[in-house]
């Protein structure tokens, strides 16, 4: 399916441990989590203090990352079934903001962004770990197109809203729906996006991004390449 859902990856402990990153000072002052695990509130006023707040202070927003990878990193889960994979160093931290439509990620596949940056990862196959700090459903999280993996890398951006490929069109999409103490894995080459957030919850997310070194030759297409050509030409004109 290009994608798998694994319930209950963290233990009830674990699970504490990995939100207890949201109770340092910095944090506190503008979350607070549901006692139900839905997600994180704040008033309207500290919304953008908050987005500003993980925005400018790089080392919170890594320490917040860096928690989750040594929290999921101890489970029975990641000990049994990916001992020979390790983290590629692309991780990231995700804010999804209530009614903030224009903020989503578009249609992607996460092999793009390597591609077209030249990251030295853009030859390998390698896995997302999408793990949310609470529950989510319908209302405030994620979709992914039902597909096998493909060595194709379309021109579809997570920041461009492109529709997907056509042979993609008519194929299921799955809307995540998952407990807090889940998480989803999603391989390099499966369409997925944000959506908007509709709940009444701050949803806070980390990507984790793992290898076991397979090597793998993706095929660009030629938009894709048409738009990295332009690129290259437009930093050089900027130099």
């Amino acid at each position: 399916h290009g994608y798998a859902v694994i319930n209950s990856a963290f233990t009830e402990n674990e699970t504490k441990n990995l939100i207890s990153i949201f109770k340092k000072q910095e944090l506190k002052q503008f979350l607070t989590l549901d006692e139900n695990n839905c997600g994180f509130t704040t008033n309207d006023k500290k919304i953008d203090n908050l987005q500003n707040l993980l925005k400018s202070d790089s080392n919170l927003n890594n320490e917040i990352v860096n928690h989750a990878l040594s929290c999921f990193e101890k489970t029975k889960f990641f000990k049994e079934n990916l001992s020979n994979f390790e983290t590629n160093g692309w991780n990231g931290l995700r804010i999804n903001v209530p009614s903030q439509k224009f903020k989503n990620v578009c249609w992607h596949q996460d092999i793009q962004t390597p591609i077209e940056n030249k990251m030295g990862i853009e030859d390998k196959k390698f896995y997302t770990f999408w793990i949310p700090f609470s529950s989510v459903n319908e209302n405030n999280s994620i979709e992914i197109v039902n597909m096998p993996f493909t060595n194709k890398v379309f021109h579809n951006h997570y920041k461009i809203n492109i529709p997907l490929p056509k042979m993609y069109r008519n194929s299921e999409i799955h809307k995540v729906k998952i407990s807090l103490g889940d998480l989803v894995i999603i391989n390099n080459s499966t369409f997925h996006r944000s959506t908007w957030n509709q709940s009444n919850f701050i949803r806070i997310s980390v990507d984790l991004r793992y290898t076991n070194n397979e090597k793998t030759n993706f095929d660009k297409s030629f938009l894709l390449s048409m738009r990295i050509i332009k690129n290259k030409i437009k930093n050089l004109i900027q130099k």
